[in-house]
């Protein structure tokens, strides 16, 4: 029980610092894309 735990406790932080990793590269090539589109103009 106690290992079973454990187990989907490290999944959770897994998937949370994913879902982190993954929003921050959003972010970024968000702001690079819009960067881009107000150069341009």
């Amino acid at each position: 029980m106690k290992s079973d735990f454990s187990r989907l406790k490290r999944k959770i932080i897994f998937s949370i610092i994913l879902i982190s990793v993954l929003a921050f590269i959003v972010a970024i090539s968000f702001k690079v894309l819009l960067i881009d589109g107000v150069l341009q103009e």
